[in-house]
């Protein structure tokens, strides 16, 4: 066997001498075999075309020279033997046999030998056509056999495989496409295969298997590698699974309709991942779960439904590949899943995993799990109110239960009852151990519902209150349809809350105060008939059916309501809230007609709000349900009743019309209706009524405080209202309403005398606001005339008081005689009408003569009175006309027969009302006027009425002089002039009878002299001194204040030199052990003359304080326009501050040299603030300066007698008690009105400042040394009487 290359043109002879570009050049490897089975030599050869081509040429088989083609892209040169056309080989021919016995194997042992670089090339080198004659077919077959085993082709990975390990990939398009959804290394890995290159030699040339159903079963069934949870799992975490599964189903639905037996392929895929599952945690769906649900269930939340595919409950498809599906392949989709789902198959998968699945007892829930349980209760929640059962058989799913053989509501009920047996609901566990509490499943009876109407006890997420439903059930995520849990939970066997029990009071409490503001809302009730009969019938029996106390805890339920509230500035409105109980609504649809917006109501669904009509019914049902929690749903005497009641609280409504409404409709009310809704009688419902009469414009009475008719000035002034003037306008059922039912009298029979004493004293308002009107002609606010009409009648009205008054005095006790009594006698209630009173001197006319002649005057003398009233009164003088009050005490009834000429007859009470019936027993007996007053009593009274102080009024309040005598008599009359004193004129008259002019007496009494800064100004100051006066106290303060933080700082520099001589002190204590170290006679002399001056400056002050002591006060008797010189200050001292123990120093004894080279301004008048401040000043002063001036030998004994820590004391005690004298000034008016003014305080504070001994610290220093020195001294003594006891105590 030898190989060699051949090249050939395609062009032979003169075409390619003369167009050599037009030379094709061949080239091939030629493989030459002996055939020894033959005779002679004869040899076989294979020709191989060296040259690339996509599709090679066919190429012929030779015997020398071409014969025929049989398909092989190479040439085979061999002495066949010919038929005799020599146009075909003879098949027949045991020669041809041999030699196509060796042409597979010429060809494979090229291929393995020096062909080895064409094996990519081989399966393209047999050709893609099959000889249709049986003998170049099994040549062709021996080829693929022979090449099996050698890797010759050429894979998507750009390797080179055995064909036995290759899969080539569909030719059609659906499987093409599928085919590109296995990626090489999962094929490679499941089945052991390569995908053919789709440009590789051997493709489409058979002798490689096709993709197939087989395959795809290998691959779908692999898990690991990349594909831990298979191709399908991971194709469903694509972001769009529908690129995968569309084609994929596609090609599945093609082979499935090209199958002969379609079932044989679905088996073979019954427990394979096939379809994506809704939900992201879902595994892939299998046909062998059960049944496939091709969408949710349209009519429950898609969320609970992803919640029970999670838990494995559903089997439903990926909403977006189904929707793919739907249009791509819809047989298959119907084929493999249930497309639409009833409500009722999904709550019996509930119910089934309920039974099969869950385990409760014992253990803890895991999230997911109670998160499936929720939404699987959820279904059923949903399923029961919709009274629909669960029921699986369209689905061939097993019911759990029995149906049950009655379709009643009860027998439906009792189904779910029983049910409620075998299902699982989650609640809060109780806390264990110091762990918190968890989540666990229990059955229902032994769980107690969570909600009480729809309002939940406790939070979501909130774990207080064990052994209750889990909160969460309430929330949004599970239907936010807290009543409609309620109900399903009550129906599968759950207990019912007790609102009153007396356990978990915080939970009931936050119940309390919600549940009100839920059942007055139209929402609520409206959302009770939009959840179907279930919920209506369960509202209906928890409210009809409740017990005593817990109908009454519903009937007390608070609401804060808001409302609104007009303020004094104007039409602006405030809004304020307030709690009122759900007893105190009213239904809309009955009383919105007669409350208007005064009342609160309940207002129960329309058709705007349900969409639909209710049924007659429903709104029964719920007009029911709201009469038994207290709300007024019909009209009768009792709701009317709570209707003015809650008109009366409010205190909003002020408009008769609507109380004119509703005293209609109680006097159109039957027999029935007197009794509906509750146990009282009719008599006690009409006294209730009694009591709630409106009375414009925004007061009630009693019945027995109102009458029908009366007249008007009496019903306003006695506050007793006649409803005639209001509630006539509205029709005679008022009017039957007040006489026949309430039976109010048609005409007071008398006013009480407490009515009639506020009568009088609305009548004296009443004028005052009249008097003191601009419009007279314009109505008088609160009453039924105008001003001028009012002070018109006023003589008529208070003669109609009086008389009212006296006759209900005489039908009235002792007791009230005595109120009567002292109400007179604390107000003026005795009312006189207007007096002429002249305005002017100029405008009085004739009077009678005075009361009190002019004392010492001359006898026939004529008294001098002005020029203008001796003349006659003009027609233009205009008479203020002022009614007149008095106390009892100040009234008579007549005067006595020698007054009666005088103007204090015009007083007389008789003169007024000495006509009206009874008026002598009342004045006199009850209220205790006196009957006959002389001259005496008259100025007693006029006395005590002028020191009577009141407000200002319009009224001519009490007795005035002007009552009794003239102006000009009081002015000249003795009783009133000083003495000595002249009327102008007078004098001139006296001189020139007697000739001579007398010098009047001088008077002793003289003004009080003028004083700065008084501690009480005078009522006669102007503002500008008023304000002069406050700047002047602001000033004082100020200068207090300054003066206050000197002396603080003084005393921290004093307490800073204290601290440094302690220091001092603490470092000789510590060198005691120390020989003490001997004085020198300098330091000696030194510390002597000290001493000795310091003694003979206290002797000095001494001497001096004693000799002022002995010169006699004559600051009272200087006359107070003398200045005070500033020498003489020192000896102005009150007698009572001048006693023993108690030490005045001058000012200026410790003044410097240099400054009493200065003389000081003269300073003002002293006061007794002034005083008492300059000694409290001076006294501080002087306690400060006491430890410095101290004599050195008293000290000095002092000082060793006491220790230092007693020293200190009486230090901090001294300091202690000059902080108190400073508090006390800070305190007192002396500090801000009777203190020094700033220019004469400045000097002073410097001068108290410097009044400090500049040697006081050395003077401290040689003290601190003498207590160290008689302490060493101290020392010891006592070491020496140890000493000597011990001795004693050896011997």
């Amino acid at each position: 066997c030898d190989v060699r290359v051949e090249r050939c043109w395609s062009r032979p002879g003169r075409d390619r001498e003369e167009n050599p570009s037009s030379e094709d050049l061949h080239e091939y490897a030629l493989h030459r075999l002996e055939l020894s089975e033959l005779a002679d030599e004869a040899f076989l050869t294979l020709a191989f075309p060296l040259q690339e081509s996509a599709t090679p040429p066919p190429m012929a088989l030779h015997v020398g020279l071409p014969v025929r083609s049989v398909g092989f892209r190479f040439a085979v040169n061999a002495p066949f033997d010919l038929v005799a056309s020599r146009s075909d080989l003879h098949e027949g021919s045991l020669v041809n046999h041999t030699i196509c016995e060796a042409i597979p194997k010429a060809f494979l042992e090229f291929m393995a030998g020096p062909g080895q670089s064409m094996t990519c090339r081989a399966m393209k080198l047999l050709g893609a056509e099959a000889e249709a004659s049986m003998l170049w077919r099994h040549v062709r077959e021996r080829l693929l056999t022979n090449l099996a085993q050698l890797a010759c082709v050429l894979t998507e990975d750009g390797d080179m495989a055995k064909p036995s390990e290759c899969v080539e990939r569909p030719s059609n398009a659906l499987g093409l496409a599928a085919s590109q959804l296995i990626p090489p290394a999962l094929l490679q890995l499941s089945c052991g295969r390569y995908f053919v290159a789709s440009s590789g030699n051997a493709a489409g040339h058979g002798g490689i298997e096709v993709l197939s159903w087989t395959h795809w079963v290998q691959v779908l069934s692999f898990r690991g590698g990349q594909w831990p949870d298979g191709l399908i799992a991971s194709a469903t975490q694509q972001s769009n699974p529908c690129d995968f599964f569309l084609p994929f189903c596609a090609w599945l639905e093609a082979e499935l309709k090209e199958s002969e037996q379609p079932s044989e392929l679905l088996r073979s895929l019954w427990d394979l991942d096939l379809l994506p599952a809704f939900g992201s945690k879902v595994k892939p769906l299998r046909i062998c779960q059960g049944p496939l649900l091709a969408r949710p269930c349209m009519k429950l939340r898609a969320d609970w439904q992803r919640w029970l595919c999670e838990a494995g409950v559903l089997k439903i498809l990926e909403p977006r590949v189904r929707m793919a599906l739907q249009g791509a392949t819809p047989q298959l989709l119907e084929m493999l899943t249930a497309t639409m789902p009833g409500r009722n198959f999904i709550a019996a998968a509930c119910v089934s995993w309920h039974v099969t699945a869950l385990d409760g007892f014992g253990g803890f829930a895991e999230s997911f799990t109670v998160q499936a349980v929720l939404a699987s209760l959820a279904c059923l929640k949903d399923t029961f109110l919709a009274d629909e059962l669960p029921n699986g058989c369209d689905l061939r799913m097993p019911d759990p239960l029995p149906q049950p053989s009655s379709t009643t509501p009860a027998a439906r009920l009792q189904w779910w009852r029983e049910l409620g047996r075998w299902l699982w609901v989650p609640s809060v566990n109780k806390v264990i151990s110091g762990h918190a509490a968890r989540v666990t499943l229990h059955r229902p009876k032994d769980l107690m519902c969570s909600s009480y109407l729809g309002v939940a006890v406790i939070e979501a997420g909130s774990r207080s209150m064990t052994g209750a439903v889990l909160p969460e059930l309430l929330g949004k995520t599970w239907g936010e349809d807290p009543l409609g849990w309620e109900v399903f939970l009550d129906a599968i066997g759950v207990n019912e809350l007790d609102p009153v029990a007396e356990d978990e009071p915080e939970q009931r409490s936050l119940l309390f105060m919600q549940l009100g503001a839920s059942l007055c809302k139209q929402d609520w009730w409206g959302n009770v008939l939009k959840s179907g009969l279930r919920v209506q019938g369960y509202v209906a029996q928890r409210l009809r059916k409740a017990s005593a106390t817990e109908s009454g805890w519903l009937r007390s339920l608070p609401i804060k309501v808001e409302e609104g509230q007009s303020s004094s500035k104007g039409s602006q409105v405030r809004r304020l809230q307030r709690n009122i109980c759900l007893s105190d609504h009213f239904l809309h649809d009955t009383y919105g007609r007669l409350g208007g917006h005064f009342l609160h109501y309940v207002r129960l669904p329309d058709a705007g709000m349900l969409g639909t009509a209710p049924a007659p019914s429903a709104i029964e049902t719920l007009r029911s349900c709201l009469q038994a929690i207290g709300v007024r749903v019909e009209i009768s005497a009792e709701g009317l009743l709570h209707v003015l009641k809650a008109l009366r609280e409010a205190g909003r409504c002020q408009n008769p019309e609507v109380y004119a409404d509703v005293y209609k409709e109680v006097s159109s009310l039957n027999a029935e209706a007197w009794q509906i809704g509750t146990c009282m009688s009719k008599d006690s419902l009409q006294q209730a009524f009694s009591e709630l009469i409106f009375v414009p414009p925004s007061t009630f009475k009693h019945i027995e405080d109102c009458t029908w008719d009366e007249e008007p000035m009496v019903q306003w002034l006695t506050g007793v209202p006649a409803l005639q003037s209001h509630y006539q306008r509205y029709g005679p059922s008022l009017q039957s309403f007040f006489l026949d039912i309430l039976k109010m009298p048609n005409v007071h029979p008398g006013f009480p005398p407490t009515a009639l004493i506020a009568a009088l004293r609305n009548l004296v308002q009443r004028v005052e606001e009249a008097m003191a009107t601009h419009k007279p002609q314009a109505a008088l606010p609160g009453t039924p005339t105008t001003a001028a009409s009012l002070l018109e009648s006023l003589p008529d009205l208070i003669s109609q008081i009086y008389c009212r008054l006296a006759e209900a005095c005489r039908k009235a006790s002792v007791t009230c005689h005595s109120d009567v009594r002292r109400a007179f006698a604390q107000e003026r209630l005795l009312l006189l009408p207007p007096l002429p009173q002249p305005e002017a001197a100029s405008t009085v006319t004739a009077r009678p003569g005075p009361l009190h002649p002019p004392r010492n005057s001359a006898p026939g003398r004529p008294l001098r009175t002005p020029q203008a009233s001796q003349s006659e009164v003009t027609p233009a003088a205009r008479v203020k006309r002022c009614p007149k009050r008095l106390f009892a005490r100040e009234a008579w009834w007549d005067v006595e027969a020698q007054l009666a000429d005088t103007k204090a007859a015009n007083l007389n009470l008789h003169r007024f009302y000495g006509e009206l019936p009874d008026a002598d027993f009342f004045f006199l007996r009850v209220v205790g006027v006196r009957k006959c007053c002389s001259r005496a009593d008259i100025a007693q009274r006029l006395k005590e009425s002028m020191n009577c102080e009141g407000k200002l009024s319009h009224w001519s309040e009490g007795i005035a002089i002007t009552d009794l005598e003239e102006l000009e008599d009081v002015q000249l009359s003795s009783y009133f002039r000083p003495p000595g004193w002249r009327a102008p004129g007078e004098e001139d008259d006296e001189n020139r009878e007697s000739d001579e002019v007398l010098e009047p007496a001088r008077s002793t009494f003289q003004p009080p002299p003028a004083t700065a800064g008084s501690a009480h100004p005078p009522p006669w100051r102007s503002a500008e001194a008023a304000q002069d006066a406050e700047r002047r106290a602001a000033e004082a303060l100020e200068a207090d204040a300054s003066r206050r933080a000197a002396a603080e700082a003084r005393e921290r520099e004093r307490r800073q030199q204290l601290e440094q001589l302690r220091g001092r002190e603490q470092a000789q204590r510590q060198q005691q052990q120390q020989p003490p170290r001997q004085p020198q006679q300098g330091e000696n002399q030194q510390r002597n003359d000290t001493l000795h001056q310091q003694q003979t400056s206290h002797t000095q002050q001494e001497s001096r304080q004693r000799q002022q002591q002995s010169q006699p006060q004559t600051t009272t008797q200087r006359r107070p326009q003398e200045p005070i010189l500033p020498q003489q200050q020192t000896q102005q001292q009150p007698q009572d501050m001048q006693r023993p123990g108690r030490e005045i120093q001058p000012t200026q004894q410790h003044s410097p040299p240099h400054e009493a080279q200065h003389a000081q301004p003269a300073r003002r008048g002293f006061t007794w603030s002034r005083l008492r401040a300059q000694q409290s000043q001076e006294e501080v002063q002087a306690r400060v300066q006491q430890p410095a001036t101290r004599s050195s030998g008293s000290q000095a004994c002092v000082q060793k007698e006491t220790g230092p820590a007693q020293q200190d004391e009486a230090s901090k005690t001294s300091l202690e008690e000059c902080g108190q004298t400073k508090q006390r000034m800070r305190g007192t008016r002396a500090s801000a009105w009777a203190a020094f003014n700033r220019r004469a305080a400045e000097p002073e504070v410097e001068e108290s400042g410097n009044q400090e001994d500049p040697n006081s610290a050395d003077d401290e220093a040689t003290g601190l040394l003498d207590r160290i020195e008689s302490l060493e001294a101290a020392a010891e003594a006592k070491r020496l009487e140890a000493e000597r006891l011990r001795r004693a105590v050896e011997e």
